[in-house]
C-alpha cells in the first residue's frame, strides 16, 4: 500500500513521521507545496485549485490513501475533494477541539488566519464548545510561525522566542488551560510554545489522530503491508533548502526532496 500527503510546506511531515510510526512498512509520498506557502493566507478558491493538483499528482503515482496534512487545506477544501475523488480515502486534519473541550472550558485556538476564519472550525467550536455551556474560544492567529518553521534555523531560537511571545500573549493573559494547534507546523516547536505559556496549559496537536484514522482505513485494506517501504519526498520550492530543513526538524539524513513543478 502506498499512502500520499501533502501539505504546503514541511508541516505534515509531523504526521508523516506518526504515519510511519505506526505503520512501519507503509510506502509514502510527500509533497511540500513550498512555492505556494502559507495556504493559511490564501482564498478558498486558490487552495481548493492547488489542493486538486496535489491530489491528482499523488493519484498519478498510484497512492491509496491521500491525506492533507494541512489545517488551511482541510478546513478550505476537505469535503470538495472527497466529492472530486470519490474512489479514493482522504483524510484531513483539523484542530483538536473535541478533545480539548473535554479538558476545560477556557480553550486557545492557535492557527493561520485561514482555518481560524473557516465555517469549518466555527461549526466545530459551536457544536463542542459552545458559549451556552460556559466555554470560551479564544482564536489567535500565528502566521508568521509557520514562516519561521519554513525556515528553521536553530541559531534563531531568539527570533522563534519572539514570535512564540507575540502568538501566546493574549492566551496567556486570558488564562486558558489548553492549546489546540490548528496548523501541522506548529508541533514541530511545541516544546518552545510550552516553555512560553507555562507547564500548567495542555497543548493538543492533530497527528497523532490523523495517523490512527490513516492506519484504520490501510487495516481495511488487506494490504496494508509492503514487502517494502519506499518513502519519496517532493516540493515545488528550493530542492536543497527544503531538504535541509527537514533533515534538521526529523533528525534524519536520509531525507531527500525531488522537484515538482505544476
Amino acid at each position: 500500500m502506498k499512502i500520499g500527503i501533502f501539505d504546503s510546506g514541511i508541516g505534515g511531515l509531523g504526521i508523516y513521521q506518526e504515519i510511519t510510526k505506526i505503520i512501519p512498512n507503509i510506502s509514502t509520498i510527500y509533497i511540500a507545496d513550498t512555492a505556494s506557502c502559507p495556504y493559511g493566507e490564501k482564498s478558498v478558491s486558490e487552495i481548493k485549485a492547488l489542493c486538486q493538483k496535489n491530489a491528482q499528482f499523488l493519484l498519478q503515482h498510484k497512492v491509496e490513501i491521500v491525506v492533507v496534512a494541512c489545517n488551511s487545506a482541510s478546513v478550505s477544501a476537505l469535503i470538495w475533494l472527497r466529492n472530486k475523488f470519490p474512489n479514493t480515502p482522504i483524510v484531513g486534519v483539523v484542530p483538536v477541539i473535541k478533545k480539548a473541550a473535554l479538558i476545560s472550558k477556557k480553550i486557545g485556538i492557535l492557527a493561520t488566519r485561514r482555518t481560524i476564519e473557516s465555517h469549518y472550525l466555527r461549526n466545530l467550536v459551536n457544536q463542542f464548545c459552545p458559549k451556552s455551556l460556559g466555554y470560551k474560544t479564544l482564536y489567535q492567529p500565528c502566521s508568521e510561525l509557520v514562516d519561521y518553521i519554513e525556515n528553521f534555523d536553530k541559531k534563531q531560537n531568539l527570533r522563534l522566542s519572539q514570535v512564540l511571545k507575540v502568538c501566546t500573549e493574549r492566551l496567556i493573559k486570558q488564562q486558558v488551560d489548553v492549546i489546540a494547534l490548528g496548523c501541522t507546523h506548529f508541533p514541530f516547536v511545541k516544546k518552545e510554545i510550552q516553555k512560553i505559556v507555562g507547564k500548567n496549559v495542555i497543548i493538543l496537536d492533530s497527528n497523532g489522530a490523523v495517523a490512527k484514522q490513516v492506519k484504520k482505513i490501510a487495516d481495511s485494506c488487506n494490504n496494508a503491508n509492503s514487502q517494502k517501504s519506499v518513502h519519496q519526498f517532493f516540493t515545488t520550492g528550493d530542492v536543497g533548502k527544503v531538504t535541509k530543513v527537514a533533515q534538521v526538524l526529523l533528525k534524519n539524513k536520509q531525507i531527500r526532496f525531488k522537484s515538482i513543478k505544476y
